[in-house]
């Protein structure tokens, strides 16, 4: 296969760079990372779209916040709970 950067996924809610992002049961979630000048803001925020057939996403939705904000970090999946 080859690799189709668009995919018809939406930008996300708020400006983000170094987060973390998972796939998990027909989900994708980006998690934390900052916004602003320099990494000032740190973010706590959740996001998360319904991935569909045709290798998009509907629309970015807001989840519960995670506990500490965090940038630069990791994520993953394994049996059945997400590890941040």
């Amino acid at each position: 296969g080859s690799w189709n950067h668009n995919t018809g996924i939406s930008g996300l809610p708020g400006a983000r760079a170094g987060l973390s992002a998972v796939i998990a049961n027909g989900y994708i979630y980006a998690l934390g990372g900052y916004s602003g000048a320099n990494g000032a803001t740190i973010q706590s925020s959740v996001y998360y779209a319904k991935l569909n057939g045709s290798g998009g996403a509907g629309a970015w939705s807001t989840a519960n916040s995670l506990p500490a904000a965090l940038k630069y970090h990791c994520s993953g999946v394994a049996n059945g709970y997400m590890y941040v």
